[in-house]
């Protein structure tokens, strides 16, 4: 519960942590190193309609860590900025 209340705390504040979350990536990368979480993901089917027996009516989704996800948003909007 704790860890789940930690994520949500994360993802509420994804703008004032960017400039911590580009540092710890940095120090990971320089030493590197990839958290854990980031290379685990639960795959959860999410019901699209229909028959609930067929399988194609199930969508994949994956469930990752918010760190993770947002230290992607950091690289991606690194390398938007070094294309432009």
């Amino acid at each position: 519960m704790l860890r789940d209340d930690l994520y949500l705390y994360l993802y509420l504040v994804e703008e004032a942590m960017i400039p911590f979350l580009a540092r710890f990536l940095d120090i990971r990368l320089k030493n590197n190193a990839t958290p854990n979480d980031g290379k685990i993901a639960i795959i959860a089917p999410i019901y699209k309609g229909g028959d609930r027996s067929v399988v194609g009516n199930y969508r994949p989704v994956s469930i990752t860590s918010v760190v993770c996800k947002q230290m992607e948003h950091v690289i991606g909007g690194y390398l938007e900025k070094s294309v432009k």
